[in-house]
């Protein structure tokens, strides 16, 4: 009985210890947001509520976390000018700094609104004297698709509504990521590691070519097979084939690299780049799908595996050099085919026009504050249960009315 009384207050102590860690947490967050909106004086912490309602935030959870990641984001980013020969006190320092996060906060969220609220056409308010775009100014017109692309794939695993949005909208603007990764996609590094048709390398570049320091223990069973293996085919290069149909034509794709291996078995490469300082313990849910769809989709190739190769660059002079590489092999499997033809048969209704059922409970504050096309967006809000392609006025609509309780 005594061995039993013990175990129990174990069992307790730790069930004790875990709610105070989930309180600190739900304190921290709460006081990170507090103390750094606490600097806006009242007209200002007014405005931010008032703009916030109208993008159709209600008090809870999901406005709550939202907030949170905006605060740190615009912390991380935010550089407030101090006077090199100021006199503030270091305490007077952080006060500004922490005042410049806050007032940031509340200029995107003015933005935001500013973005959605004119709907008109840019030739007809520049007559007004409005200049700057508004959300009207990226409307693309919609065309019903019969057909699913392994971007889509990778959309729609990252959040339904963001796929709706890209394919609605045209390009806002290109985040610094996308343009770095197109840039480095085009040297073809790989190109100059794996074997010819004779044994030989097929092509040397200057800027690309692989450093043997970059060879791990941790990725020499990717590069062992690179070696042994010729290339089939170079996504990149400006004679490849822009995309490849599955033999039923619903699925395309442009996969970056497809070899050959010792066996005689094909298998894909999909590279994405990341900082030297971003760690990478997990292949990402949304490259892991990309990279499925192709296993699955490109029947034409007929493989088995593939590989997501993650490269680590640093900046030197202006010039992007790989430092490290973090490799993950992804074999076809029949789990990842199911989920894969679940994700493709909602891509495929939406494509066709068709509303489908939106999980909230599924909503990543993380996500939601770094997406690129946040902006345009209504379903961070948690108010909508369903999405629809193109994506419904309704969505990105302002609220006007009382508090809590708005109406159109």
């Amino acid at each position: 009985m005594a061995g039993a009384g013990g175990g129990f207050c174990a069992y307790a102590l730790h069930v004790i210890n875990i709610i105070l860690i989930i309180l600190i947490y739900m304190y921290k967050r709460q006081s990170f947001i507090e103390s750094c909106l606490s600097y806006l004086d009242g007209s200002a912490q007014g405005a931010l509520e008032y703009h916030l309602k109208r993008l159709g935030f209600v008090e809870g959870d999901i406005l709550s976390s939202f907030m949170d990641e905006l605060c740190k984001v615009n912390k991380d980013s935010s550089m407030p000018y101090i006077h090199p020969f100021s006199n503030e006190s270091e305490d007077d320092k952080e006060k500004n700094k922490i005042l410049s996060w806050a007032r940031d906060v509340l200029y995107d969220i003015i933005s935001e609104g500013n973005f959605k609220s004119n709907r008109k056409p840019r030739p007809d308010n520049i007559q007004e004297g409005i200049y700057h775009k508004t959300i009207s100014d990226f409307l693309l017109e919609f065309s019903k698709q019969n057909y699913v692309t392994a971007t889509d794939i990778s959309n729609y695993v990252f959040c339904p509504a963001s796929l709706s949005i890209s394919k609605s909208f045209s390009e806002h603007e290109k985040s610094k990521e996308a343009v770095i990764g197109t840039e480095l996609h085009e040297q073809n590094r790989l190109v100059s590691y794996a074997i010819g048709d004779k044994n030989e390398v097929q092509v040397q570049f200057s800027d690309n070519t692989l450093k043997e320091e970059i060879r791990t223990k941790q990725n020499e069973f990717f590069f062992n097979d690179l070696r042994n293996s010729s290339i089939l085919y170079v996504g990149h290069g400006n004679n490849s084939k822009k995309y490849f149909m599955s033999s039923k034509g619903k699925f395309v794709g442009q996969p970056d690299y497809v070899f050959t291996n010792a066996d005689g078995q094909n298998f894909i490469v999909e590279e994405k780049f990341r900082p030297l300082n971003k760690e990478i313990i997990s292949p990402q849910i949304t490259h892991k799908a990309q990279l499925n769809s192709y296993i699955m989709g490109l029947d034409e190739f007929k493989t088995d595996y593939g590989y997501l190769v993650y490269w680590h660059y640093e900046s030197v002079k202006y010039k992007r050099i790989v430092k490290k590489c973090t490799v993950f092999r992804i074999d076809k499997s029949a789990g990842e085919q199911t989920a894969i033809r679940k994700v493709y048969s909602e891509v495929l209704k939406l494509n066709a026009g068709y509303v489908i059922d939106f999980d909230t409970s599924q909503l990543d504050a993380r996500k939601c504050v770094k997406c690129a096309v946040c902006q345009f967006c209504g379903h961070k809000t948690g108010r909508f249960k369903s999405v629809s392609l193109p994506y419904n006025s309704d969505y990105y609509a302002l609220i006007g009315g009382g508090v809590n309780g708005w109406s159109k």
